[in-house]
């Protein structure tokens, strides 16, 4: 009976075919026959499913793939194969004091974003709200169009930021510029932020910032996390 294996080769092999299809997809991105012809969606899928893959390394012996590399792959598996030998003396072995310094940078970093966050939602509604009770109106107004439904966004004008965002993953936040708009520039810029919002932006890159966090040694997740937030707006 052939079972998925988890081993330091599958998961190697995860991050490597994972990697691989970031930089692909970043490029293609960037081809204007690719964007045309598949869109934003089929991109965001894309790298939906390269992130799962890393997300499950597992290896199944009926559809292993062989590689055959003499310059580079041949030299990491002398490597992994060679490590019960170089580690022997080790009380624990080499790959769990890897794989435990791994989990413990991961959960310093989400720890670090949660309480930096918690910090800068305090900031933000301590801030000075120049907000008119027109652009409460219109943006009530627009958000109820988009979400067909009546929808709650803290609206607040200030001039510590200097584009329109829309922040807080649970009671939104839209920060508006302390600028004078046109009554038409203002109901676009609200229908924009208000879009973010419906497609669940934040919390898809929260997802990323997550998934950056916990597999923080692999340089292309970094790649993959500008390039989504690129894509969003």
């Amino acid at each position: 009976q052939q079972i998925m294996l988890l081993s330091d080769y599958s998961f190697f092999m995860a991050m490597l075919s994972s990697s691989l299809m970031i930089v692909v997809l970043y490029f293609l991105r960037r081809t204007r026959f690719f964007a045309d012809t598949f869109g934003i969606g089929v991109m965001l899928f894309l790298y939906a499913f390269s992130i799962l893959r890393m997300l499950l390394p597992f290896e199944i012996p009926a559809v292993q793939t062989i590689i055959h590399d003499t310059v580079i792959l041949t030299h990491v598996m002398e490597v992994l194969e060679n490590r019960a030998e170089i580690t022997s003396d080790l009380p624990i072995p080499f790959m769990y004091i890897l794989a435990a310094v791994a989990i413990f940078v991961s959960l310093m970093l989400i720890s670090i974003f949660v309480v930096r966050y918690r910090s800068y939602i305090k900031r933000v509604k301590a801030l000075e709200n120049h907000a008119k009770d027109t652009e409460i109106i219109m943006l009530d107004t627009v958000a109820r169009s988009v979400f067909s439904k009546d929808k709650h966004i803290t609206l607040i004008r200030t001039d510590t930021v200097s584009v329109p965002m829309v922040t807080g993953l649970v009671h939104n936040i839209l920060l508006l510029p302390d600028y004078d708009y046109t009554d038409e520039q203002l109901e676009y810029i609200l229908i924009h932020e208000c879009t973010h919002l419906k497609n669940k932006d934040l919390w898809l890159k929260l997802l990323v910032h997550i998934y950056c966090c916990l597999f923080w040694f692999n340089p292309f997740v970094y790649l993959l996390k500008s390039d989504m937030g690129f894509m969003l707006e």
